[in-house]
């Protein structure tokens, strides 16, 4: 199972519930064990304890750019795949319009991560004491 096919699951499973649904009628719509429906929604409840607006900045703030890419990466998944759930009372147009913003972000991401990997490698001019790529800096005039 794709990864974005799990996260729509358990996006539904948690529907469910909040719906107001047993894990025993809630199994038997996805297809799983009760006990993996409430492993599912134990899971996501602690996530969402740990996903707080301020652990988030304070996660983001240490990451290095690639981590905040795979991040990025990771929520357009979550997006496309809530997305693509709902669509369906929309039509086709709907789906067409999912994949299409998909791609997009896509390619946007891998542009960064391409620039990203520039910066972090070998050609990135270095600045010294001398200045911006080892130009010299003028002389102040103390006159």
């Amino acid at each position: 199972m794709r990864t974005t096919d799990r996260h729509a699951r358990n996006d539904r499973i948690v529907h469910l519930r909040a719906r107001g649904l047993t894990l025993g009628k809630i199994a038997e719509q996805v297809g799983l064990s009760e006990r993996h429906c409430a492993r599912v929604l134990k899971e996501r409840s602690e996530h969402r304890r740990s996903d707080s607006p301020a652990a988030r900045r304070a996660s983001y703030s240490d990451a290095t750019g690639a981590e905040l890419l795979d991040k990025l990466q990771e929520a357009t998944a979550d997006l496309a795949a809530e997305a693509r759930e709902h669509a369906g009372r929309y039509g086709v147009l709907a789906h067409l319009r999912i994949e299409y913003a998909l791609r997009q972000a896509e390619e946007a991401i891998a542009e960064l991560r391409g620039r990203t990997e520039v910066l972090s490698g070998s050609d990135r001019p270095s600045t010294t004491a001398a200045g911006e790529g080892g130009a010299p800096l003028p002389e102040a005039d103390m006159s």
